[in-house]
């Protein structure tokens, strides 16, 4: 299944591109701006949501159930995802600042380049439409698709089969592969907190949704940030550009203590797997 994701992530662009290479697009162009965008969008579900979704309908006779599609249960956890969410964002540029301090070998560099650069041409438009598809495409979709994999489906099998009196221990697990699938190591660190705060709202308020809320709001608030630079908001702030480690390790501590009040509010709950296959084929429905 994986693998047939993997293959669809490239055949539907090359299908799209008429056989032309990806990387021959002319991002300063905004026809190819607008392709590089639906390329973008393809591969965010090709590659996030697909599999989610196709692993849940074969290990669950519910997949809403086995994601956890739902509400939660507990109105309070929505408040604390959104305040666990917004204290961790000074921390988590405190990490970004210490994490570009860690020399990259060159290929890693041109990597880093290629996304820095890819990313402000995706924003550069500032027209309503440019602005409405930014925010759809790197806030909602970004958030919905990849919560589905890493926290609806990686957590799940990491929680309830493997780990399932370490839950820490999958939790981590799902962080760091969601960190490191980004392939960019200039925010591996801070993208695997991120990972690890948005699978304890996972974990304590047993909806996909609180995870998908805080993934959505950290994403609005990195594209509203980068639009106040490109306006020159911050380019004598001192603050912006050398982050105040210490004081973003203080936020840290406050995110750390509305993690604790969630944790204490957890909802208790199991995955149920679809009623056992007497032919025992499905591999996906056997505990």
């Amino acid at each position: 299944m994986f693998f047939l994701t993997m293959v669809l992530s490239f055949v539907i662009p090359m299908l799209m591109l008429d056989g032309a290479n990806p990387m021959d697009i002319d991002l300063k162009d905004p026809d190819g701006l607008r392709v590089s965008k639906i390329l973008q969008l393809v591969s965010q579900f090709t590659f996030f949501c697909l599999p989610a979704l196709i692993f849940a309908w074969l290990a669950h006779k519910s997949p809403r159930t086995y994601l956890r599609w739902k509400s939660p249960v507990k109105k309070k956890h929505w408040l604390y995802g959104i305040a666990i969410i917004v204290a961790a964002i000074p921390f988590i540029s405190s990490l970004e600042y210490l994490n570009k301090l860690i020399p990259l070998p060159e290929i890693f560099a041109a990597m880093e380049k290629l996304a820095a650069e890819t990313t402000e041409a995706f924003l550069s438009g500032t027209t309503p439409i440019e602005i409405v598809s930014n925010i759809l495409i790197f806030v909602v979709f970004a958030a919905v698709f990849e919560e589905l994999l890493f926290r609806g489906v990686l957590q799940n099998i990491l929680v309830d089969n493997w780990f399932v009196d370490k839950a820490w221990l999958g939790i981590l697990i799902a962080a760091f592969l969601f960190s490191a699938m980004h392939g960019q190591m200039a925010g591996f660190f801070p993208r695997f907190f991120a990972g690890i705060i948005l699978g304890l709202a996972y974990h304590y308020s047993g909806s996909l949704w609180v995870p998908i809320l805080m993934h959505a709001i950290n994403n609005g608030l990195s594209i509203y940030l980068f639009y106040l630079e490109k306006e020159g908001r911050f380019q004598d702030d001192v603050f912006y550009e050398q982050p105040q480690v210490w004081m973003g390790f203080g936020f840290g501590l406050i995110c750390l203590a509305f993690i604790y009040l969630m944790s204490k509010e957890k909802v208790a709950y199991s995955v149920v797997s679809a009623d056992h296959d007497p032919s025992n084929t499905n591999i996906f429905t056997q505990r």
